[in-house]
């Protein structure tokens, strides 16, 4: 079963990303008046298009002191995805995922295709890394994976058909907070204008606790206690990473519309688990462009395609069978 941590951790996050959007509708953003029309519309237009493309890049560095000395890492994460939320109950999208792992001269990549169309999430391997692995993983390139929403509230135990449910909860605590201010009006480049955004410390623990509480009720029961302890921990976690990190600032670009978030940070953790003994830095650098607004998004499901269960039933024995047509 999926642990509770991971399910609404993830959530959680994307909330304090894209809480934004929803909160310039209900006007609890705080905005400078002089920017405040621009930068509203900008959040509004995203939020209201029927259609776009989202692309991004997520780069991990981590430089980790361990018995052998300095180690360094990057893991890099792109991604380009164009997106049809005409109909919101039934949202469509697809587009291609790129993972890199770089370390001490090895050089590990992945690249997959994504379709999501309602409830049904498809995926397809392009290219894996060679690894010594006992599983045979070579059988699975080239043949889609279809992933119901069925098959994961089977396989980790929350139900998830009722994830709007839970968003339309997140949309009532977020109504209640001020997430972020404007805090510097940046030079105007040929992407639109830029502005330097700030997420509120108490806000964030108030919206994570909030949400928090509501979404007990979409756990399955045994997980609980675990998130009831992270309601309990918040504050003080809030409290550590905003003395690490020195807070969340993110950069905006708009010009009729929202078309770029930039986020950078640095800190250093005392330990990485058992994979570091002594001071670890870790640098973090997420950038998404918004392009494509209203342009047609029409996605088919694939024409053949095999089983999550036919997966994990048979990927150990190295028998991947065939996709049904």
């Amino acid at each position: 079963m999926v642990n509770a941590k991971l399910i609404i951790g993830v959530i959680v996050l994307l909330a304090v990303i894209g809480g934004g959007v929803y909160l310039v509708q209900t006007g609890k953003i705080s905005l400078d008046k002089e920017d405040e029309t621009k930068i509203e519309q900008g959040f509004l237009h995203l939020l209201e298009a029927e259609t776009l493309k989202a692309e991004g890049v997520l780069n991990i560095d981590i430089a980790a002191q361990t018995e052998a000395g300095l180690q360094t890492a990057l893991i890099t994460l792109g991604f380009s995805d164009s997106v049809n939320k005409k109909d919101i109950e039934n949202v469509q999208s697809e587009g291609v995922i790129n993972l890199s792992v770089s370390s001490e001269g090895m050089n590990l990549s992945a690249s997959l295709e994504d379709k999501v169309i309602g409830s049904d999430f498809y995926l397809k391997v392009i290219s894996l890394p060679t690894l010594p692995l006992a599983v045979d993983l070579e059988s699975l390139k080239g043949q889609w994976i279809k992933i119901s929403s069925q098959e994961l509230t089977e396989e980790s135990g929350y139900d998830i058909s009722r994830f709007t449910e839970m968003l339309e909860e997140l949309k009532i605590v977020l109504s209640s907070e001020s997430i972020f201010n404007v805090k510097e009006t940046l030079e105007k480049d040929e992407i639109g204008d830029h502005y330097l955004i700030a997420l509120d410390k108490t806000a964030v623990k108030e919206i994570m606790k909030g949400f928090l509480e509501k979404s007990k009720a979409y756990v399955p029961e045994e997980q609980q206690a675990e998130v009831e302890e992270m309601i309990q921990n918040i504050p003080s976690a809030v409290d550590e990473f905003w003395a690490k990190t020195g807070g969340i600032e993110l950069e905006v670009w708009i010009d009729n519309e929202l078309r770029k978030l930039k986020w950078e940070n640095e800190f250093q953790v005392d330990s990485l688990g058992q994979v570091s003994q002594g001071e670890t830095s870790i640098g973090l650098s997420l950038e998404i462009m918004f392009s494509e607004f209203g342009e047609p998004v029409e996605v088919a499901p694939p024409e053949a395609f095999i089983s999550l269960e036919d997966i994990l039933t048979n990927i150990f024995s190295g028998m991947i069978k065939q996709p049904e047509e």
